[in-house]
């Protein structure tokens, strides 16, 4: 399986990473394994990072992640942040999230993480503990 799934409970964050070339039939079996998971009962959002996958699908294959992603993620109102390369891979994640958009769901569509992140309304992992040592020391 080209996807590394993992759950964060604490910031309610689905993360699904491509970590191989991966095909179309890898990309709906990841999605419908998340359909079952605690993690969409918990209503969380999901951060589906492709950076990693070097398939890119046809305009068909496109329509069929995004009635899958829609599925899966349609109820209770969550998000979907698609993070992506540049170029070609992120025309297909725009491609992606335009149609899964169109059956409901809200997506964005981000080349940084840190801006996925953001739309999703989670900070970053260490943004709190970058603001702790930006924090000025009173002088004694």
């Amino acid at each position: 399986m080209p996807f590394d799934r993992t759950f964060e409970p604490e910031r309610q964050l689905l993360v699904m990473r491509a970590m191989d070339v991966g095909t179309l039939r890898d990309a709906l079996e990841g999605l419908q394994a998340v359909a079952g998971g605690a993690a969409l009962e918990t209503r969380a959002s999901l951060l589906l990072d492709l950076r990693g996958l070097a398939f890119h699908p046809s305009a068909p294959e496109a329509y069929a992640l995004a009635a899958e992603l829609a599925a899966v993620m349609r109820e209770g109102g969550r998000r979907v942040a698609i993070l992506t390369g540049p170029g070609v891979q992120y025309g297909c994640g725009r491609m992606i999230g335009t149609v899964a958009e169109m059956r409901g769901i809200a997506v964005h569509v981000a080349m940084e993480e840190a801006e996925a992140l953001h739309w999703l309304g989670l900070p970053q992992e260490h943004e709190s503990d970058a603001k702790e040592v930006a924090r000025p020391r009173a002088s004694g």
